[in-house]
Parts: structure tokens; C-alpha cells; sequence
């Protein structure tokens, strides 16, 4: 059986019963296996006659089962990769299949996620992984002139974030001085300190 199962037990053959470790004198009894152990029963009959029977009750350990990453964040409405290890088979919660690694929808909440590890003998055990969603950094534009002249400049401003990608400038500062011949568009992205 597997660490920490219950054993239950039922005698015949006699109108007494007398059992070792201290489980009574019942004809039925259960407990609690956390060791292998040796269980030895006495029972006698109306004549006061006794005879003994024995059994071995072989307890193996559970699966010390693992999930990678155990504790993580990701930015709202991206996914995140768990490998399970520890075991030989293996069941998610959220309906994520029974591979040891799943990659998850896209996460908009906190999620908990649990895995259930059986191993060769039967036993399972389970790992549990706390995923954190964060929020998406609000980004902001401002400029210095909404429209110009041919050969002027003027200053984008990107608010909200902590380093910037802009799609046309090599710049990743918050501030770019643009002075585009052709109407242009200018898309920054903005990366907080959360990734």
C-alpha cells in the first residue's frame, strides 16, 4: 500500500481475537499505515485453543512530485509553460491534459495550478504552482505639436512604462525629436519592470 493509506483488517475462524501493536481485540480493525510493518493476530476459540496468523503489510513512499515553476508571473494575456517531474503519470486541474508538460491558455487571472503524480507502484502525490497575472502597463503619448511643416521637428513623449521600443527611431528612451518628411506613424512599446 501507499505512505499514510488505511488498512483495514477482518479476522475469522475463532470466537476471540487479540491483535499486536495495540489495534484491540475486535474481529474487524483499521489504521493507519505509515511504516512497513508485521501484524500478528490471536484468536481463540470456545475451547480456549489458540493459534496465530500473520501479515506483512509493505508500505511504499509517495512520489515526491514537482512542478517548474513552482511560483511565477507572467503579464496578462500571455501564457506560461509547467513541467511536472517526480512521477510516472501524471493529471492537471484547469483540464490540462495528463502530459508532464502543458502549456497553458492565455492567463488573464491569478491561477493555482495542481498536478496529480502517480508513480509505478500506484501512489500519488500532488505539487502545486501559484501563478501571479500582472497587469499591462498603461502607455501614454504626448507631442509637442500635433501637426508641422516640412523640415521642423517635434518631441514625442511615452508616459507609463520603464524602457520604450519605438517603431521608428532607434531610441529607447521615453523622449524622441522626429522630424519625418512624410506623414508618419510612431508606435512605442513599453515594458515595465514586471516584464
Amino acid at each position: 500500500i501507499c505512505f499514510n493509506s488505511i488498512v483495514s483488517l477482518k479476522a475469522s475462524g475463532a470466537n476471540n481475537y487479540l491483535w499486536n501493536n495495540g489495534l484491540g481485540t475486535n474481529d474487524s480493525v483499521s489504521f493507519v499505515a505509515n511504516d512497513t510493518v508485521t501484524i500478528i493476530l490471536k484468536g481463540t476459540d470456545i475451547n480456549n485453543c489458540s493459534n496465530y496468523d500473520t501479515i506483512n503489510i509493505i508500505v511504499y513512499p509517495l512520489p515526491i512530485v514537482k512542478i517548474n515553476p513552482a511560483n511565477d508571473s507572467v503579464c496578462y494575456g500571455n501564457n506560461i509553460t509547467l513541467i511536472a517531474s517526480g512521477a510516472t503519470t501524471y493529471l492537471w486541474n484547469e483540464s490540462l491534459g495528463n502530459n508532464d508538460t502543458v502549456t497553458t491558455n492565455p492567463l488573464f487571472d491569478n491561477k493555482t495550478f495542481i498536478v496529480t503524480g502517480t508513480d509505478n507502484n500506484n501512489c500519488s502525490n500532488i505539487a502545486i504552482s501559484n501563478i501571479t497575472v500582472n497587469p499591462l502597463p498603461i502607455i501614454t503619448i504626448s507631442i509637442s505639436d500635433d501637426s508641422l511643416c516640412l523640415g521642423d521637428s517635434i518631441t514625442i513623449i511615452a508616459k507609463g512604462a520603464t524602457s520604450y521600443s519605438w517603431n521608428n527611431s532607434p531610441s529607447n528612451n521615453d523622449t524622441i525629436i522626429v522630424s519625418p518628411n512624410v506623414n508618419t506613424t510612431y508606435i512605442v512599446t513599453g515594458t515595465d519592470n514586471n516584464g
